[in-house]
């Protein structure tokens, strides 16, 4: 009985310490990989529109040596709308920013975020991948500066967080 008991109180003891562990997320087990740290800068040729309440930034596609992406082709565009949820179209109001990068065989992967107005910092996330992108995830942040170019307008753009492919 008394080996019973011995044997009885060290399972209970381990599943409290694995109980605590998962609440905590201390254990090595319990906790997962952190997402490997992802850092970019794409400078692009750029168009700009200008509206009664919006800036489009269209990125013309630019071929790009990206790390951990490789040589690829990014296009895309950032939006500002309105300046306050008075603007003429409030349903919009806020930065939008839509990358699309293209591997020379064809695979893809989308970055996208949405900012309303005064969340900062700007923030992205994969939205879709395809060929060795497929079931790519990530977040971060990014910032842009668009101003003139000896051929006309130059964006570039800084974007940081988490990449992770399957």
């Amino acid at each position: 009985m008394k080996r019973f008991t011995y044997t009885a109180s060290l399972v209970a003891a381990v599943v409290t310490i694995l109980l605590a562990s998962a609440a905590t997320g201390s254990a090595s087990s319990v906790t997962a990989a952190a997402a490997p740290p992802f850092n970019l800068t794409v400078t692009a040729p750029s168009f700009v529109v200008l509206g009664c309440c919006y800036t489009y930034i269209g990125i013309e596609p630019t071929v790009a040596a990206l790390p951990r992406i490789g040589r690829a082709t990014v296009s895309g565009f950032i939006e500002w709308c309105g300046s306050s949820i008075y603007s003429p179209c409030p349903e919009r109001n806020g930065t939008t920013l839509s990358l699309l990068f293209t591997s020379a065989n064809g695979d893809t992967l989308t970055l996208a975020g949405y900012n309303p107005i005064g969340d900062t910092p700007l923030t992205w996330s994969v939205t879709g991948g395809t060929g060795r992108f497929a079931g790519a995830s990530g977040t971060g942040i990014y910032t842009s500066n668009t101003e003139p170019g000896a051929d006309g307008w130059v964006t570039t753009l800084h974007i940081s967080g988490t990449f992770s492919m399957r």
